[in-house]
């Protein structure tokens, strides 16, 4: 599988595990700024898709776990009367039918909850895979992760939201990333043995830098929150 193979080059779980928190700060405002309160169901989500894609599993029997799943959390969210029964399915349906001809009208307004949160579930799904790409193929991850700084800073600059905390956890799990890739791609291009003693030559001046940067953003001052954005996302 591509995570055994990749084994030989970097530890792809350090790698995952540190994306999954960066991306975990996305969602963390949700609670606070909109009437999401089901949080927990999307974070899960998160775990499926890097664990799938960790352990190199097979990508059509993965889509199906995602599908299923993105289904039966659409169905405990607003319907009853059993998962495999045919009424919600049609009812589903139906929205979907509607919702997409009010994207082809241009009435984003009248788009409905439901699917809306199919909509949200296909952004993770692909910011996802998106991940898996800079991570495995490109080894770069600095474009996400400035994304992730600018928005957890305009969150906190403009909202009730405190990123105070967040800001301080993307940057060691960024920064961590990012120097883990720079040493890899460094040994691969320079056809470096990976010994021991030069990964701790490597590591210590990292260790160092993210625990500077995260002094750094403790020490920053941080304007209080001006207004509230009305935030177009989920709500049920």
């Amino acid at each position: 599988m591509r995570a055994s193979v990749m084994t030989k080059e970097f530890s792809p779980f350090l790698l995952y595990a540190f994306a999954f928190f960066m991306l975990w700060e996305w969602l963390r405002p949700l609670g606070q700024l909109t009437n999401t309160d089901q949080l927990g169901i999307f974070i899960f989500f998160l775990v499926i898709a890097f664990l799938g894609a960790y352990f190199g599993m097979n990508r059509i029997l993965l889509s199906c776990i995602k599908g299923v799943y993105i289904l039966g959390a659409i169905y405990s969210f607003y319907f009853s009367g059993g998962f495999f029964h045919f009424k919600w399915w049609k009812s589903f349906a139906k929205i979907i039918s509607e919702n997409i001809g009010f994207i082809m009208d241009s009435n984003w307004n009248e788009m409905t909850n439901e699917f809306r949160t199919l909509l949200f579930f296909i952004l993770l799904w692909l910011i996802v895979y998106l991940i898996q790409y800079w991570l495995l193929n490109r080894q770069r991850i600095f474009i996400f992760f400035f994304m992730t700084i600018i928005y957890i800073t305009v969150l906190d600059t403009f909202t009730p939201y405190d990123g105070k905390g967040a800001i301080v956890r993307t940057v060691i799990a960024g920064f961590t990333v990012m120097g883990m890739l720079t040493f890899y791609r460094l040994l691969k291009r320079e056809n470096i043995e990976k010994e021991p003693s030069f990964t701790r030559k490597w590591m210590v001046p990292l260790a160092g830098m993210i625990v500077v940067s995260t002094a750094a953003g403790f020490a920053a001052p941080k304007a209080a929150p001006m207004s509230p954005i009305p935030f177009l996302l989920l709500s049920h």
